[in-house]
């Protein structure tokens, strides 16, 4: 039987067919390409990584050039974001260790994390979350401002005055506050 191009059905149908990649290949693929759009975030690299498990993940972050664990954090953290238990804002806020470590008991319990353990657990450290401490004893409340950039200096220069130095934890910055509240108040100082 020949049809309008002058084939025959039989030749149409001999064309090679298009090897299927496995899971790994795929990923890899996908990985190349995000790189090459320049649209490889953290997150659109951990939904890539997320579609294979195990050795395969594995390959792909040796491959990438990523940590085992991180890529098992991006996998975590973008799945959760996925199925809506928690945002990218907020894992771009916690940082990747505590957003891995709320992602997964999101996924465990099928919840979206709460905003309030949003706030706590930016509040403490990545350790403190990974350990599951909980949000108990006193309760925290997290204080928040909108600082020009001379008063952002001011004031971590006032933090560093009172033992809070650059890159110190959460802890070290809110003694160091209110070490100066205390000051400022004339309450005294603990010590």
């Amino acid at each position: 039987m020949r049809h309008a191009g002058g084939m025959s059905s039989r030749s149409q149908s001999a064309k090679p067919k298009a090897t299927r990649q496995t899971p790994l290949e795929r990923a890899l693929t996908d990985l190349a390409e995000l790189a090459a759009q320049r649209r490889a975030t953290p997150i659109a690299i951990g939904r890539i990584l997320a579609q294979v498990t195990g050795a395969d993940r594995d390959a792909a972050a040796k491959e990438t050039g990523l940590a085992r664990r991180s890529a098992y954090y991006l996998a975590t953290i973008a799945k959760a974001i996925d199925a809506g238990l928690m945002s990218e804002a907020d894992a771009t806020t916690l940082g990747w260790t505590r957003a891995r470590t709320l992602a997964a008991e999101a996924l465990r319990s099928s919840r979206k994390v709460p905003s309030s353990e949003i706030r706590w657990a930016s509040a403490q450290s990545a350790k403190a979350v990974a350990a599951g401490a909980a949000p108990s004893g006193p309760s925290l409340e997290m204080v928040e401002f909108v600082l020009k950039p001379r008063q952002a200096s001011m004031v971590r220069r006032a933090l560093e005055a009172h033992g809070a130095p650059r890159g110190a934890g959460p802890e070290a910055r809110a003694g160091a506050l209110a070490e100066i509240c205390r000051t400022v108040l004339g309450l005294g100082t603990r010590g």
